[in-house]
């Protein structure tokens, strides 16, 4: 049968290998009312031993529980292997308040130095799609300005992993900043990434020799009319300007006004 144990917070050792790495206010204001109203219903899971009582699931509780002044929490020590005991955080965690895509990857990465585990292996002991472990380790080496973006909730995995495709600095800042700022499809997305490609595989010293106009250029790459002159431009050179509406509308005017006068 289950032991439930009320321990004292003070006595409580959140873990060094804690898988919530960034902490959201909002969830934690909202779990704090709640315990402050109706106490920790759910017992904390605790690993004890002689020197201190590590936790292993319930973080969040802990710091809700100390923020409205509880003295003490309901607890379940359990047992098991380090590697046992990190999966049970997992999958704590994924099925209470989500961990953040963030902080899967992270966890994903360290079970696979820490214990020499392949993806597929962690997929399975997390219930979770090898793809799935897949993807969110190869989100961690998409640079540091992609995982801000998805950090702050600018933009969502989806984009964030489509966009980690890009291997070229400049462009993949460029395509993020543009989905950040003019909310960029995910069909739009997949078309840069497409595109990029095709210029990194592109060689000219394997240029055919030529024969005539080619009707299809070989790195032809998606173009849009520029708002003010209505040139058009590819989409990798898009240059972006923070302005307000009257700006925007001032700036426009302007150029139009210039093209005007040099006009024949």
């Amino acid at each position: 049968m289950t032991q439930i144990k009320y321990i004292k917070l003070e006595n409580l050792t959140p873990s060094d290998e804690n898988i919530r790495f960034t902490i959201d206010q909002d969830q934690l204001d909202e779990l704090s009312e709640s315990i402050r109203r109706l106490g920790v219903l759910e017992p904390l899971l605790v690993l004890q031993n002689k020197s201190h009582t590590k936790i292993i699931a319930g973080h969040m509780r802990y710091l809700a529980a100390k923020k409205v002044g509880l003295a003490s929490v309901p607890c379940i020590p359990i047992q098991g292997s380090e590697k046992e005991l990190t999966v049970i955080q997992i999958h704590e965690n994924i099925k209470r308040i989500p961990l953040s895509h963030i902080d899967q990857a992270t966890t994903f990465a360290f079970m696979r130095e820490k214990y020499n585990l392949k993806e597929e292996q962690i997929a399975k002991l997390i219930g979770k799609s090898t793809a799935y472990v897949s993807q969110h380790i190869t989100i961690l080496n998409s640079g540091d300005n992609i995982l801000l973006a998805l950090s702050n909730n600018q933009i969502n995995f989806t984009v964030a992993r489509e966009l980690s495709h890009v291997k070229d600095p400049l462009k993949r800042n460029t395509y993020l900043s543009y989905a950040v700022t003019s909310g960029a499809s995910i069909g739009t997305i997949q078309q840069w990434v497409k595109e990029s490609k095709r210029d990194d595989d592109y060689d000219p010293e394997q240029e055919p020799l030529d024969t005539g106009p080619s009707p299809i250029p070989i790195t032809q790459q998606p173009e849009t009319p520029c708002d003010c002159c209505q040139n058009p431009m590819k989409t990798a050179s898009i240059h972006f300007l923070r302005v307000c509406p009257r700006c925007d509308i001032s700036i426009k005017d302007a150029v139009s006004s210039t093209n005007t006068d040099s006009s024949p």
